[in-house]
């Protein structure tokens, strides 16, 4: 669906990109995680890692540990990390 992706880049002035890692690489600031439950905590940590804010969807995640590390990473990194409720 690229051609999708490019009409929506033109008709609201945004840019896209191909994955969540080229978008990690680039210079966006923050990142907003509304994906199946189970990515959350990974992406989250992913997107922490590198260097970015990141609001997320409930759960923050599905496992103890990555939750222990989100709030870690968050507050060794001086990010903000944000969960709110989307429904």
């Amino acid at each position: 669906m690229p051609e999708r992706r490019k009409a929506f880049e033109v008709d609201f002035g945004i840019r896209s990109f191909d994955s969540f890692d080229e978008m990690l690489a680039s210079d966006v600031s923050a990142v907003a995680v509304f994906t199946q439950r189970h990515l959350h905590g990974p992406l989250v940590i992913q997107a922490l890692k590198a260097g970015k804010h990141v609001y997320s969807a409930v759960a923050m995640a599905n496992r103890i540990e990555a939750i222990h590390e989100i709030v870690e990473l968050a507050k060794a990194s001086g990010l903000i990390y944000m969960m709110g409720e989307t429904g």
